[in-house]
């Protein structure tokens, strides 16, 4: 059994080591993947987005943990969402929009509410420590998913920004930067290939911040210092600077817009 860690805690803390001695003190046999402790604090849209990203590649019954929770300790509820022979926990916050959207099963979301799994006394700051990462050792352990609480359907779903593709132009927008300071956004491979075809055999052009650049098929082809476009491993466009960071660079925010056409 495997259970993934993904969260904004960052790596100067002791928040994820304590996480995981929790679930090992619970189940030491399980094994405990730190995919990341670097998402953008406090951004709920990044860590849904990357979640998508990344679950696919693990084994069919992977307990997925998410904590990205600006809204700790408020009335927000802790949930466990079952999706595409996988579970998934963590608050109540939208964080798995992007998993239930792309998913062609039907899911199901509880209401965690069977305190008697989480760490006592609870607090009000870390319920990664006190009520996910034990649930989730539970969890590896057999527990029955219907003894943690009832299912909802009023769960919070983001309205995550989807790209357009008309007259000829894809239209987007930066999602997030990545850990070298590429600017990853929500324009698609398959966006940009309809593109192509309104006008088949001319460059395709990215355009940004009053500006405009190339498209590379691989990071090297960029090695005049400039910014250029590619499409990374996930498929989605990005704005990079060969051994650099585009979003100091270019000064880019979260919903910077770009846009594709051909010319």
């Amino acid at each position: 059994m495997i259970i993934t860690l993904t969260t904004d805690f960052g790596y100067k803390d002791v928040f994820a080591g304590a996480m995981k001695g929790v679930i090992y003190g619970i189940n030491p046999d399980v094994r405990v993947v730190d995919v990341s402790h670097g998402i953008t604090r406090h951004s709920v849209m990044e860590a849904a987005l990357r979640l998508h990203e990344f679950f696919g590649y693990f084994p069919r019954g992977t307990i997925h943990v998410v904590v990205v929770d600006p809204g700790v300790g408020s009335p927000r509820r802790p949930i466990l969402l079952e999706c595409d022979d996988h579970l998934f926990l963590g608050p109540d916050n939208g964080v798995f929009s992007k998993v239930i959207w792309e998913s062609r099963e039907t899911v199901s979301v509880r209401h965690i509410t069977s305190s008697h799994y989480f760490i006592e006394p609870r607090g009000s700051t870390f319920h990664g420590r006190d009520v996910f990462a034990p649930v989730a050792a539970w969890l590896s352990k057999g527990t029955r998913i219907d003894s943690l609480g009832d299912t909802i359907e009023d769960f919070v779903r983001l309205d995550l920004p989807e790209p357009r593709v008309e007259g000829g132009q894809a239209t987007g927008e930066v999602i997030y930067s990545d850990g070298f300071g590429n600017a990853v956004t929500n324009i698609t491979a398959a966006d940009i290939e309809m593109v192509r075809e309104t006008k088949p055999g001319a460059p395709v052009r990215v355009f940004l911040k009053g500006g405009q650049t190339d498209m590379k098929d691989y990071f090297e082809q960029g090695n005049d210092r400039r910014p250029h476009g590619i499409i990374n491993s996930s498929g989605y466009l990005e704005i990079f600077l060969y051994q650099g960071d585009v979003t100091a660079f270019l000064k880019l925010r979260t919903g910077e817009p770009v846009s594709v056409r051909a010319v």
